[in-house]
């Protein structure tokens, strides 16, 4: 048989490297189809990615002729080279849209286990596969949720791309609400402070375009559209300006006419004139700037003061209003009227005309005559006084028998309601009388101060003057309130100072004048 020609070994070396050159070739085809499959899946990239890819290659040209020329390496990074992913992690890789976060320039790919932003070599699904071979982080974690993973891949294209472009950087004024260019909506959640784009401002924005359906299109709004947006956004920003100042300018004459009312309703109260024989104090102290609270002492005659403490229903400037109308309808009555049952019918058929319906007064009414130390009293719808006195059997009693409130009926039948109480005030008594606010003043737990507090508070400060007194009475209930009393606070407190002893007359005072009447006599004439 004849033998066929033998082959020569160039021959067959020809051979085998052209049938290797098909292979390769083969593989080369099979691998850039799936290069683009991805790429299609992968987020739109922007300009510039073949150019920087291009200087990546040839960066990595260079490192791996380095390489040659070097050493060889270890067995370990020949082993880690040929490590291979789990099939069921190279599938989700391929398909799973947590492995395909892609910023918009097709640069960076966010590893959804770390989160941590992996630069593209040739393409993210070879990125991918590369990067978990290095840093095996799904072997001990799972993935981040989608949102999370978004916001990543937002923070990183907002902070790159925000200082070229800028259709990302149109706020309103003075840097409040932030126009969305991708969905054309203002987001006034978003705030550049000063105008200044800070990495708060580019967390926020992040956030929403994570969220926003329009930007995970990655299609910007036209810029005429952008531009009209703006526009209307700025003349909406005017149109407020001018409101806003406006308003100021109402609050301003607002103010000053709450002022001149205050300065008036103190004017209205008048000064307490001198009582003889008597210590008389007040506190006063509006919820609001102005108070429906109500304090006077008139005198009758030379022996007879008329004494009203009064809580207007509600408070502020309708209240008020009421209180200065009282005010001068007492003043004209005492003129001609010094009866105290006639005064306060007086005072409520001629102040029921200024009440709103279903609005009210309460008062203590009282005519204290300081030459026979008598107190009469009357309690129109008012809670009793209290009459403190240490030195007696009886430390403290409720004076008065309430009648009905001014302001409900009108003549006989609210004259008939009144009751008058008389009592005979001794030295060291001490007369206090006070508005609702005092006793319904509460705590962080819904409980009132009350009458029995109040009751306590005085017995405690009893041997200070009376002006001292009420301030501690009230600073107190500031105190159990947390400073929110919530109404007006208003006390009155009268009494008869205990006289001084002739053994404290005759005390330190008399030794020092004594003394110096000797230094004064041993002194050498001039």
């Amino acid at each position: 048989m004849a033998r066929a020609p033998r082959r020569s070994g160039r021959e067959n070396q020809r051979d085998g490297s052209a049938s290797g050159r098909r292979r390769t070739g083969d593989r080369e085809e099979a691998r850039q189809s799936r290069r683009d499959s991805f790429s299609r899946r992968d987020t739109v990239r922007g300009r510039g990615a073949d150019a920087r890819r291009q200087t990546m290659s040839t960066r990595r040209g260079e490192r791996g002729a380095e390489g040659r020329r070097g050493e060889r390496p270890e067995r370990g990074g020949r082993e880690r080279r040929r490590m291979t992913l789990p099939p069921d992690l190279m599938e989700r890789i391929e398909r799973d849209p947590l492995f395909q976060i892609v910023t918009l320039d097709g640069l960076t790919w966010i590893d959804p286990y770390t989160g941590s932003a992996i630069p593209i070599d040739e393409n993210a699904e070879k990125t991918a596969a590369m990067h978990l071979q290095r840093v095996p982080s799904y072997k001990d974690q799972n993935c981040m949720p989608m949102s999370r993973l978004l916001y990543l891949r937002w923070t990183i294209d907002v902070e790159r791309m925000i200082p070229h472009d800028p259709r990302l950087r149109l706020f309103g004024k003075e840097g409040r609400g932030w126009l969305n260019p991708f969905s054309g909506a203002w987001m006034d959640e978003v705030n550049a402070p000063q105008k200044n784009i800070n990495r708060n401002t580019i967390a926020q924005i992040a956030a929403l375009l994570s969220q926003c359906p329009y930007a995970a299109q990655g299609v910007f709004k036209e810029d005429a559209e952008l531009s009209e947006l703006l526009r209307q956004r700025r003349t909406h920003e005017d149109e407020q300006a001018k409101e806003e100042e406006k308003r100021r300018e109402e609050e301003q004459h607002a103010d000053a006419d709450l002022k001149r009312a205050v300065e008036i309703q103190t004017q209205a109260m008048g000064k307490i004139p001198e009582i003889p024989n008597y210590e008389f104090a007040v506190h006063y102290e509006g919820y609001s700037q102005v108070s429906g609270d109500f304090y006077t002492v008139i005198p009758l005659d030379e022996t007879r003061f008329f004494i009203m403490l009064g809580d207007v229903t509600g408070h502020g400037v309708q209240a008020a209003l009421v209180v200065s109308s009282a005010m001068k309808t007492l003043r004209l009555i005492t003129r001609s009227c010094s009866d105290l049952v006639e005064i306060v019918t007086q005072l409520n058929d001629e102040i029921k005309a200024d009440l709103l319906s279903g609005q009210f007064i309460t008062g203590f009414a009282a005519v204290l005559d300081t030459e026979t130390d008598e107190l009469n009293c009357i309690l129109a719808g008012h809670h009793p006084c209290l009459l403190i006195n240490l030195h007696k059997e009886v430390v403290a009693r409720r004076i008065g028998q309430k009648g009905m409130a001014m302001g409900l009926i009108g003549g006989k039948l609210f004259q008939n309601s009144l009751r008058v109480s008389t009592i005979q005030l001794d030295e060291g008594d001490c007369l206090v009388q006070y508005s609702d606010g005092i006793i319904e003043a509460m705590d962080d737990q819904n409980e009132e101060y009350g009458h029995f507090r109040v009751i306590s508070s005085i017995i405690n400060n009893y041997d200070l003057p009376p002006e001292d007194l009420v301030t501690a009475l009230a600073d107190e209930v500031k105190v159990f309130s947390n400073n929110d009393v919530g109404d007006d606070l208003t006390m009155i407190a009268l009494s008869i100072p205990l006289p001084v002893s002739e053994e404290e007359d005759l005390g330190i005072t008399e030794v020092e004048a004594d003394t110096a009447s000797d230094v004064l006599k041993e002194r050498p004439q001039a």
